[in-house]
This record gives structure tokens, C-alpha cells and sequence, in this order.
């Protein structure tokens, strides 16, 4: 409905440049009866990525708009539950292409900054993350890695720990943080830890910038710490009939709640300073 109320944060540290984003918006409102895809919109602004991160923590929007040249919006892009527009300048238009990989629904050259381009962006920026939101929910996957998403890694790895229990196998938990502004992009990480796990073992993107994985492969350790050098990551070996899941994941880095079904809402611990650790299993 084109008089359902929108609420959009604008990250952007320049005061210029954020009233010709006031503007923009505004003539959206004054246009919106005469294309489907105007709507009117109540904007919030904060010129920096903290401040973004301690509203978005208190308030919902329905987009966030972000200049890429605001310190941190980058690392921010990746790390929120909204549908994300990016704004770039040209010389930031491979960073943007690159988030838009990651998840970010859209971006927009600053030239292009004008009230069609700007409405268009919006809407279809919510009303895909609004589909997607629902196809995640019944999928169980993550549609920018073809993972699992927390919900269904949490759904599957609670199958694997019963049945390694049952029969009495050890299993390795794997967890790694991503750096959204470090040379290894989450789907460059995403490769290497397919590399390093089997067919059969458990792999999900459980957070915005984080992959997961258990394998009962034991045997594997060496292999998957080779493959995943240069990340971030634990490995470490856990008894099931011993440690629940529960304990087992986070001590490893990484909380989910029981029966979440999306991954950008999970709370994850800081990663930590080395770039691996983990308990050397001995074969069976």
C-alpha cells in the first residue's frame, strides 16, 4: 500500500550529501501515487558505523542506506538483518559489487542519487529481502553461499550429534569468522572450507561473516587445518556423549538459539587473535 508508512536509516557522515538524500525521499513522498514503487518513507540518519550498530540495535527499519565512504559501513553492510542499499563512488564500485555478493540487496553510483533511481532501490531492495526472508524460513539454506542458514545447521547438527552419541564417534567442530574487510571475501572462505570438508560433513553460514561445520571424519583434522589456511578459525575435537551441542558450539565461538531459522540474527563471540586453535584428535 502506497500510505504504509517506510522507515529508512541513512548511515552518512556528510552533511550534503545527506540532505540530498532528505530530498530525494521527499519527492518520493510528493510522487508516490504515480508509480507502484513509490512509497512514503520516514528517515532516520547517524553518521557513523557505531551509531548505526547502537540504533539498529534498538529500532527496526524496513532498508538501510549506507555510504561506503563513512568509515566502517563496509563491515557494517554485512553484519545487519535489514535489506541494505550502498552508496558508492565510482572508485568504490568494486567494494560495492563485492558486498552486493555478500548479501547487500543493491547499490548506487552517488551520480545516480535522484528520486526515480533512489525509489526504485528501495523497493525492490525490501521486497526482496521480504521473499527471501520467507524462502529461508521454508528452505533451511542461505541464498548467497548455498549453505545452510542457522536454522538448518542447527536443525541438521543436532541430528549429527545424536547419532555420533549413539554409536560412540568423537566429532570435529569447525567455526570461522570472515573479515568483510580483509583480502579473503566470504565466498573465497566459503570455497576453502568446502575444500576442506567432505559430502558428508555439516557446513552453514551461521552468522553474517560466519561459516560453521561438524565432521565426524576425525581423521581429517590435518587436512581441513592445511585447506583453511590464511582464515580465522577453531577446530577442535568434542566428545557427544560427554558435551551437549549447546557446549560444544560455544566454546568454539559461536551461540545459536534453538529454533532460529535466520542467520542474521544470531549472536556470535568476537573471533578470536589466533588464526586457529585446536585440539589435536588422535585416530581411532
Amino acid at each position: 500500500m502506497r500510505n504504509e508508512v517506510r522507515r529508512v536509516l541513512l548511515v552518512e557522515h556528510d552533511q550534503a550529501e545527506l540532505e540530498l538524500l532528505a530530498e530525494a525521499l521527499a519527492e518520493i513522498e510528493e510522487r508516490r501515487f504515480q508509480s507502484a514503487c513509490m512509497h512514503r518513507y520516514e528517515a532516520a540518519s547517524v553518521i557513523s558505523a557505531a551509531d548505526a550498530e547502537d540504533v539498529l540495535r534498538r529500532e527496526t527499519f524496513d532498508v538501510v542506506v549506507l555510504d561506503l565512504s563513512t568509515p566502517g559501513t563496509a563491515a557494517l553492510a554485512a553484519a545487519i538483518e535489514a535489506p541494505v542499499i550502498l552508496l558508492a563512488s565510482p572508485a568504490d564500485e568494486p567494494l560495492a559489487m563485492r558486498l552486493v555478493r555478500q548479501g547487500a540487496q543493491d547499490y548506487l553510483l552517488r551520480t545516480e542519487v535522484d528520486c526515480v533511481p533512489l525509489a526504485h532501490a528501495l523497493w525492490c531492495a525490501s521486497e526482496r529481502h521480504r521473499l527471501l526472508a520467507g524462502w529461508r524460513s521454508l528452505a533451511m539454506m542461505d541464498p548467497v553461499t548455498g549453505l545452510y542458514d542457522a536454522g538448518g545447521f542447527t536443525s541438521f547438527a543436532e541430528r549429527y550429534w545424536a547419532i555420533a552419541a549413539e554409536v560412540g564417534l568423537r566429532a570435529l567442530v569447525f567455526h570461522a569468522e570472515v573479515d568483510p574487510q580483509g583480502e579473503l571475501s566470504l565466498m573465497d572462505a566459503v570455497a576453502k572450507v568446502r575444500g576442506a570438508f567432505g559430502d558428508i560433513d555439516l557446513i552453514g553460514r551461521t552468522g553474517p561473516a560466519s561459516l560453521s561445520a561438524i565432521s565426524l571424519r576425525v581423521a581429517a583434522a590435518e587436512e581441513i587445518r592445511r585447506q583453511c589456511a590464511g582464515m580465522r578459525f577453531s577446530l577442535t575435537l568434542k566428545d557427544p556423549v560427554r558435551e551437549s551441542l549447546e557446549q560444544a558450539l560455544c566454546e568454539n565461538g559461536l551461540r545459536l538459539a534453538a529454533n532460529c531459522a535466520s542467520p542474521w540474527t544470531q549472536p556470535t563471540a568476537p573471533a578470536t587473535t589466533s588464526r586457529a586453535s585446536a585440539s589435536t584428535p588422535q585416530k581411532s
